[in-house]
């Protein structure tokens, strides 16, 4: 029973998008092909030199636009991983592959900086954004639920409607339970059980982002082996109500009992913002540097 539960627990944010292993793939390929095309042209005409500078920050910039764009969606629950977004990720390690080769290698550097804390803000919106997509599909269930059942108050309310309703209090009780699920240190073995769960979803993003998938990874862990631990019984009778539904695959029955347990949406939201403020100050410190090297600033908003 805890390998099935802790697996629905984090289930949610399993099923996060590898978005971290999207761009990775073909990076140093990437690299290469426009290097060698540049190599092709004489640079050695300082104008077209800057132009062809200003041509990659500027189209980088924006390719960094999109993709903070693309994680406020995510975070909002209002997209998913899909074609465009792994064209977006590509495209912006592309973008940065050419501002390498143009350098200097001050701009590179902050090219870099905002790249890995665009994926990073990216990784943690596509964690948000699981909880958060989940939790508004059981809270339209919930008010489709209570609404069918007022309007059959004189009849007998449909058999779903009260399941639904029933899985609601239960989940209120278990949220009831957070100052005791937070008082509780994890029990090792239910720890070690969810970080196995998660192992995959690790090693997805490469070295360079298993630091934050680690985290992310470790925090679900923690809250989910502190639930178990301190109310076993509600837990998994929170569960069993929720898969009781049968409107709600295994994946969502752990993001929900999981958001109940924890109340992370609001901390996950902060962070998310937190992340973005250190994107939006790498993106003015890249296009300070690159005013620094350009007889006019790059056309974009400041």
């Amino acid at each position: 029973m805890q390998v099935e539960i802790v697996s629905a627990l984090i289930g949610a944010a399993v099923a996060l998008p590898a978005a971290a292993a999207a761009y990775a793939v073909g990076r140093h390929q990437a690299v290469a092909t426009i290097s060698a095309a540049h190599a092709q042209v004489d640079g050695s005409h300082k104008q077209w030199r800057d132009g062809t500078r200003r041509s990659a920050w500027l189209a980088f910039i924006r390719s960094a636009d999109e993709l903070d764009r693309a994680a406020a969606r995510l975070a909002r629950g209002t997209a998913s991983y899909d074609a465009a977004l792994h064209d977006a990720i590509a495209d912006l390690d592309i973008k940065l592959a050419d501002v390498e080769f143009e350098g200097p290698a001050t701009i590179a550097a902050c090219g870099e900086r905002l790249r890995n804390a665009l994926f990073g803000q990216l990784i943690f919106s596509a964690t948000l954004g699981s909880f958060v997509g989940v939790q508004k599909r059981f809270d339209e269930a919930l008010a489709r639920s209570r609404q069918e059942v007022a309007i059959a108050i004189s009849g007998e309310p449909p058999v779903g409607a009260l399941r639904v309703i029933e899985a609601h209090q239960t989940l209120e009780n278990l949220s009831n339970e957070r100052p005791a699920i937070a008082a509780t240190p994890p029990s090792n073995d239910i720890m070690e059980l969810a970080m196995m769960v998660f192992s995959p979803f690790i090693q997805s993003g490469g070295r360079e982002h298993r630091e934050s998938l680690t985290m992310i990874a470790q925090g679900v862990a923690a809250i989910a082996a502190s639930a178990m631990t301190a109310t076993p019984e509600l837990f998994v009778h929170a569960t069993r109500k929720l898969q009781e539904c049968r409107i709600f695959d295994q994946r969502e029955v752990g993001g929900i009992v999981f958001n109940y347990a924890s109340g992370v949406i609001p901390y996950f939201e902060v962070h998310v913002a937190r992340m973005r403020e250190i994107s939006l100050a790498l993106r003015s410190e890249f296009l300070r540097e690159s005013d620094k090297h350009l007889d006019a600033p790059l056309p974009v908003t400041r």
